[in-house]
C-alpha cells in the first residue's frame, strides 16, 4: 500500500506534537513548518494548553503567551474569543482542507487522562501505525494493507470538500471517518455532517459486573490479559456515558479498593453537579 501526501503530513504532525507537548503551555509555531497551507492571523499565536484531562488548541494574542502560565487552561477553553479556528487562515485547496482537519484532530492523539481517554484516537497514517494494532483481539493488520479505505483522501468540487481518514479507538475499533465541509468563510472551512463506518469492531474489555444507580455507576471490565479494570461511569442526560479508568488488578482485595476509589470519584462529581445546579438557581 502506498501512503500519499495526506498521510505523510498527518503522521509528521502527530509526531511533532508528541515531541513538543508536556508543559502547561506549548507554543505551536513548529506546526506550520509541516502545515504549509495554513497560517495564523497576524498578531496571534497557536498554543496547546494542558488542561486537567487533555490538551486543547487555542489562538491567543502574541503578547498574551507569557502570562498563560498563570491562567487556568480550563478557563481559556471556555472563552470563545480564543477559539483557534477563528484566527486560522486556510488555503482554499484540497491540501488546505486536509491540513485544517488534521490540525483540529491532533489533540485526540496526545496523552490524556480521566474521561478524555475514551476520546483517544490512533490515526492510521502509516504502515507502522496500522501494524501497531497487532494483538488487538483478532485484528490482523495485513488484511487491510491493500484496502484503499485506509489511505486518507480528499475530494474537492468547487468549495465543497469531502475528507476521509481512518482511526483506531479501543472502544470502537477501526473506523472510517468521512467529513463533509465547505469553504465559505475567510478563515477556513465550515464542517457539515460526519459519517463513521466501523471497518473492524473492537472493544478493549468485557463488562463482568456493574453497580448501577441509573445515572452513576461502577463497573468491572475483564481485559484481554486476564486482569480486571474498574471504571466509573456517568450517564449523560442526552444519551451516552462518560467513563473514567480507575485502575486494574487481578487481586480481589485490590479490586475492591479500586471500586471504593471509583465511588469517591462519583460522589465528588455528583456533589460538583449539585453545586453547579445551586449556583444556577442563584443566578
Amino acid at each position: 500500500m502506498k501512503w500519499n501526501e495526506y498521510a505523510k503530513v498527518g503522521d509528521a504532525l502527530i509526531k511533532a506534537f508528541r515531541r513538543a507537548v508536556g508543559r502547561k503551555v506549548t507554543e505551536c509555531d513548529f506546526a506550520f513548518e509541516i502545515l504549509d497551507r495554513l497560517k495564523m492571523e497576524d498578531g496571534y499565536k497557536l498554543v496547546a494548553l494542558k488542561a486537567k484531562q487533555a490538551y486543547r488548541l487555542h489562538a491567543v494574542p502574541a503578547d498574551m503567551v507569557d502570562i498563560l502560565w498563570k491562567i487556568d487552561p480550563d478557563a481559556v477553553d471556555e472563552c470563545d474569543k480564543y477559539y483557534y479556528r477563528d484566527h486560522l487562515i486556510v488555503e482554499r485547496s484540497a491540501m488546505g482542507a486536509w491540513q485544517e482537519t488534521v490540525l483540529g484532530e491532533v489533540v485526540f492523539a496526545l496523552p490524556s487522562r480521566g474521561w478524555a481517554v475514551y476520546d483517544d484516537l490512533k490515526f492510521i497514517f502509516s504502515t507502522a501505525a496500522l501494524s501497531s494494532l497487532k494483538g488487538k483481539g483478532q485484528f490482523d493488520y495485513r488484511v487491510f494493507l491493500g484496502d484503499p479505505r485506509i489511505v486518507p483522501s480528499v475530494e474537492m468540487n468547487g468549495d465543497e470538500v469531502v475528507i476521509r481518514r481512518c482511526y483506531w479507538n479501543d472502544w470502537q475499533g477501526l473506523v472510517l471517518c468521512t467529513d463533509y465541509g465547505r469553504f465559505e468563510r475567510d478563515f477556513g472551512m465550515v464542517y457539515g455532517r460526519r459519517e463513521e463506518e466501523t471497518i473492524f469492531e473492537y472493544d478493549c474489555g468485557e463488562v463482568v459486573s456493574d453497580f448501577d444507580n441509573s445515572r452513576l455507576s461502577v463497573r468491572r471490565v475483564r481485559n484481554e490479559n486476564g486482569s480486571t479494570s474498574v471504571q466509573a461511569v456517568i450517564k449523560r442526560e442526552r444519551g451516552g456515558c462518560y467513563y473514567v479508568f480507575v485502575g486494574s488488578s487481578s487481586d480481589e482485595d485490590e479490586l475492591s479498593e479500586l471500586e471504593d476509589e471509583a465511588m469517591e470519584l462519583i460522589d465528588g462529581y455528583d456533589e460538583h453537579m449539585r453545586d453547579l445546579t445551586r449556583q444556577s438557581d442563584v443566578d
